[in-house]
């Protein structure tokens, strides 16, 4: 197989545009401090398990020697992921 047979392209996610909010970890303790109850959420996988937006899975085609691929989830690596889930 040659180079020519798969080519990848390495697009760039234009984030510019987004925003996180910045907690203030004084603010979400003090909160936290009155709650009775807790919950433990696994977040190991949480990226793979957002559905990707239909107007935006078009920037996550990828091309293999098997043909494109398109993904419907979230993946590690897109730029903009971090913005997203939060």
């Amino acid at each position: 197989m040659g180079n020519a047979d798969c080519q990848c392209g390495q697009g760039k996610w234009n984030d510019q545009n987004l925003s996180a909010p910045h907690a203030n970890i004084k603010k979400l303790t003090a909160k936290i401090a009155r709650e009775q109850e807790f919950t433990v959420i696994d977040l190991k996988d949480a990226y793979l398990q957002m559905e990707v937006a239909e107007q935006y899975r078009r920037y996550l085609i990828i091309a293999t020697h098997m043909g494109y691929f398109q993904f419907e989830r979230l993946l590690f690596g897109v730029s903009a992921s971090l913005l997203i889930f939060q």
